[in-house]
């Protein structure tokens, strides 16, 4: 957490440059949403959401003919 926060607090920037509440809440859901999906991870080398997504298994393909599944 204290790395996350580490990040987040200096993307953020200052709190006075937002004028009401919507921005600030728009602000901080696009600053995590980056931090998220497109953020690259010193130690993967990649966004954790490229990394969770390298995680998931590809479905197995079925041979048309004989309709047995197949690596």
């Amino acid at each position: 957490m204290e790395r996350f926060f580490g990040s987040f607090k200096p993307e953020l920037c200052k709190l006075a440059q937002y004028q009401d509440l919507g921005q600030l809440y728009e602000a901080i859901a696009l600053t995590v949403h980056y931090y998220n999906h497109n953020r690259i991870h010193l130690a993967l080398k990649m966004s954790p959401a490229a990394y969770a997504a390298s995680l998931i298994p590809a479905p197995l393909e079925r041979d048309k003919v004989s309709g047995k599944t197949g690596a």
